[in-house]
């Protein structure tokens, strides 16, 4: 585990942020837990059509919330200068979903 678990979770606090809704809910705190290890968050555009999030703000919080660290932002100045970036044409493009269900935990 390092800084990027940090990135991680200002991800999940702009998700819920801009969607209203957490990106992940269970039953109980193992399969929440194992949801954030595991699986993709499902897209905020789709959670929460009535925001009208942007594509732009959307990549921010995906890239933010990849599970692999080395694919997400590699430090909050990086994560800031996206957020700021949003609007202008130069923030972050789609970010690709996970292609199979992780075999591994999440490195942190």
């Amino acid at each position: 585990v390092d800084h990027r678990a940090d990135i991680y979770a200002v991800g999940v606090i702009l998700y819920e942020l801009a969607t209203g809704k957490v990106p992940f809910s269970a039953d109980n705190f193992m399969g929440i837990l194992t949801k954030h290890m595991f699986e993709d968050p499902p897209a905020p555009r789709e959670v929460a059509p009535q925001a009208e999030i942007t594509p732009e703000m959307e990549a921010v919080i995906l890239k933010a919330m990849q599970k692999e660290r080395e694919l997400r932002f590699q430090s909050l100045r990086e994560l800031s200068d996206a957020i700021l970036a949003v609007g202008t044409g130069n923030a972050p493009g789609p970010v690709a979903p996970t292609a199979a269900p992780r075999s591994r935990p999440m490195t942190g």
